[in-house]
């Protein structure tokens, strides 16, 4: 039973190990070809039955982007807001700095890590206790 609590111990740590730096790679790739975002105050302007923000870039020049009336009230429902508008992009804002798809993965990738620490850890102490 022993034996087969170690090599089950052994495989999650190389499987945790290796597998969380994998993600955390494919989070830094992810991160790298989502570009940089800076922080600007959009005005809120309604033309109509659309929602548009505008704000100006760091070459002063007017930029603006359609938003849905739910992505309006998630910024407080204000007549300014402060978002995160894409470097070197004309139309792309969002609410956050960092995308949603970087956070989680890198949250599966310090799973991933820890469950493959802890599991060498235990397969350290596993072995000096033998």
């Amino acid at each position: 039973m022993t034996n087969a609590i170690e090599a089950i111990v052994e495989i999650l740590s190389w499987i945790g190990l290796g597998m969380g730096a994998l993600v955390a790679l494919l989070a830094l790739v992810v991160h790298l070809v989502d570009g940089t975002w800076v922080p600007v105050r959009a005005f809120v302007e309604h033309e109509g039955d659309e929602i548009v923000l505008r704000w100006f870039d760091e070459e002063d020049a007017v930029n603006s982007a359609p938003i849905s009336a739910a992505q309006w009230r998630e910024l407080g429902g204000r007549d300014t807001a402060e978002v995160f508008a894409r470097r070197g992009s004309r139309n792309r804002v969002r609410a956050a700095r960092h995308s949603g798809a970087v956070r989680g993965l890198l949250l599966l990738a310090a799973v991933l890590l820890a469950v493959g620490a802890v599991c060498l850890i235990i397969s350290g102490v596993m072995l000096f206790v033998r």
